[in-house]
């Protein structure tokens, strides 16, 4: 490595120091870049101020997401263990009975009328499965459940208003700021919503009842018997990585980081944002669009997330003014 090469990657390495974001994968890719970049530009003044940049975003970036991670895996987690607690009272025998039962009677119908309505009371017969575990909502297990989401969603609200402040303060070209302190006091601020976790639940029952129902069509179809059924529908209520609660977790907490940022950026006079792909296997062909037709008016911007564990982000496509003395790092300016 040449001697400016070696100055470079020394840049870039302090710039991503004076973050807290963890040396990632994407960190490394990005030095070999940057250092590259700064290669092919080391006789311009100032390409050594620059490349500390680069690696003080890229450490930015690295501690946004792993922060964003770490929250919705704790929170979702969490959930599971409410949501298991929640579900051992569903009457699964029953259910699995009326969908046996009303599967037999359309296999029985003569008309198509009659055997699509028996069909569709045997799918019914799993919503209703998980809408009986919810029918008191004073039940101690249910306000588990729902203060639960509730204060995940909060806490997502928070880490998502963090994460835009730190990089709208990138972008204004202050210092990095400790995202934990912006946390702390956006948590505070946020008071939860509990009528938007009572639909985040209502969705998770919805979804899970979705793949109950898909799991009894498909175990119907085997010729598996009542017994079997049965078994099949509790392995599936009691895994802790169930589908529905996952994605549906992932995807309500990704729209309050979404949200929370849109809030920021209109506090202090956005008009247009873009919108930023992560990078990598999730950005799906929706994403790379919302990515190409940016700037987007901020009442008007595809929000994220577009998908399931998606990852892209809005930031505002002009730098902000703000005011973040109060929590940059280091004394920095």
């Amino acid at each position: 490595m040449s001697e400016f090469a070696n100055a470079a990657r020394l840049a870039y390495v302090s710039g991503w120091a004076a973050t807290n974001g963890p040396f990632t994968d994407q960190v490394r890719a990005g030095c070999a870049a940057a250092v590259a970049l700064a290669c092919e530009h080391d006789t311009e003044p100032g390409v050594l101020e620059a490349t500390v940049r680069l690696g003080e975003l890229e450490g930015i970036w690295a501690e946004v997401y792993a922060r964003r991670d770490a929250l919705v895996d704790e929170r979702t987690r969490l959930a599971a263990a409410a949501w298991t607690s929640l579900t051992v009272t569903a009457d699964v025998a029953g259910s699995v009975a009326t969908f046996r039962r009303r599967l037999a009677l359309a296999s029985e119908a003569t008309d198509p009328e009659t055997r699509d309505r028996h069909r569709a009371e045997a799918a019914a017969a799993a919503l209703l499965l998980l809408s009986g575990i919810v029918r008191d909502r004073h039940d101690p297990k249910f306000v588990a459940l729902a203060t639960l989401v509730t204060d995940a969603l909060r806490a997502a609200w928070a880490e998502g208003y963090a994460g835009a402040l730190a990089l709208a303060a990138h972008q204004a070209g202050h210092g990095p700021v400790d995202v934990a302190a912006v946390f702390a006091d956006a948590y505070t601020d946020h008071p939860g919503d509990p009528a938007l976790a009572a639909a985040v639940i209502t969705a998770l029952i919805r979804a899970a009842a979705g793949d109950v129902a898909a799991v009894l069509a498909r175990l119907a179809d085997d010729g598996a018997d009542y017994d079997e059924m049965v078994r099949s529908v509790w392995d599936l209520l009691d895994d802790d990585e169930l589908r529905a609660l996952t994605v549906g977790m992932d995807v309500a907490m990704g729209a309050e980081f979404a949200h929370a940022g849109l809030s920021l950026y209109r506090e202090h006079g956005a008009r247009y944002v873009d919108f930023v792909t992560v990078g990598g296997a999730l950005v799906c062909g929706h994403c790379m669009d919302a990515e190409s037709a940016s700037p987007h008016p901020i009442g008007g911007a595809p929000t994220p997330p577009l998908h399931p564990y998606c990852r892209c982000v809005l930031i505002p496509t002009s730098p902000l003014t703000l005011d973040v003395f109060p929590y940059l790092l280091g004394g920095s300016r």
